[in-house]
C-alpha cells in the first residue's frame, strides 16, 4: 500500500476531535496506540467494525467516509494490477 488515502484522512480527522492516539486507542479497548498509529501510517487498515467505530467517535460524514474508504480501496486495487502487469512484461 502506497498510497495512503485512508490513513492521512483518519489522522486528520482525530487531530479535528483534539484527540491524542492513546485516546482513541483507549476508546476502541486497544491497550495501546500503535493500532492507530499502524492505522494513520497505512501500515494496515481497520477492519470495518472498527472503521464504524471510527466513524462514530471522529463524527464522520457517512458519505465522505465512504468515499475515503472506496478511494483507498481503488488505490489499492490499482496497485497490485498494475505492478503484475509491469512484473508479466519483465518476464
Amino acid at each position: 500500500m502506497n498510497s495512503n488515502i485512508l490513513g492521512s484522512y483518519l489522522k486528520r480527522k482525530r487531530v479535528e476531535m483534539g484527540m491524542a492516539q492513546a485516546d482513541v486507542a483507549s476508546k476502541l479497548g486497544y491497550t495501546t496506540p500503535q493500532y492507530i498509529s499502524n492505522f494513520e501510517r497505512g501500515v494496515c487498515q481497520p477492519s470495518l467494525k472498527i472503521a464504524g467505530k471510527l466513524a462514530g467517535l471522529y463524527k464522520l460524514d457517512m458519505k465522505e467516509f465512504f468515499d475515503v474508504i472506496m478511494e483507498q480501496q481503488k488505490s489499492d486495487i490499482s496497485e497490485i494490477l498494475f505492478k503484475q502487469k509491469r512484473t508479466r512484461r519483465k518476464a
